[in-house]
């Protein structure tokens, strides 16, 4: 025989089961993309972390250049606002303005990859 507490958690499961609605899940593969991409972003933004600032500009640079003779894709903006979060973090420790204008160049890399999703 079930104890009360042991139905009230079957009775709350189910109920939790009945409420999911299949428009509200991912797909597995689009799930599986959407983790590989957040545990690449996490990889890069650990690696820029650990750069000192004057290695941080050499790669930067790299990147800046790629940028200017490639033609833009998701990733390489993706890379470049994380480029840009971490200089912007460092610099707010020294200088709120030069923080808040990297903060408007990282919003307008923002926006212009929510153009490249649609």
């Amino acid at each position: 025989m079930e104890n009360s507490v042991t139905r009230e958690k079957n009775v709350t499961r189910v109920r939790i089961m009945q409420s999911f609605d299949a428009t509200n899940l991912l797909k597995m593969d689009e799930w599986l993309h959407r983790l590989k991409e957040k545990t690449k972003n996490k990889e890069m933004a650990d690696y820029l972390s650990v750069l000192s600032f004057n290695q941080l500009v050499s790669e930067s640079s790299l990147i800046k250049k790629e940028i200017t003779e490639k033609p833009l894709n998701k990733e390489i903006i993706t890379i470049s606002k994380l480029f840009l979060k971490e200089i912007q973090d460092r610099l707010m420790q020294d200088s709120c303005e030069m923080s808040k204008s990297l903060k408007s160049i990282r919003n307008a890399i923002e926006k212009r990859v929510a153009t490249l999703e649609i």
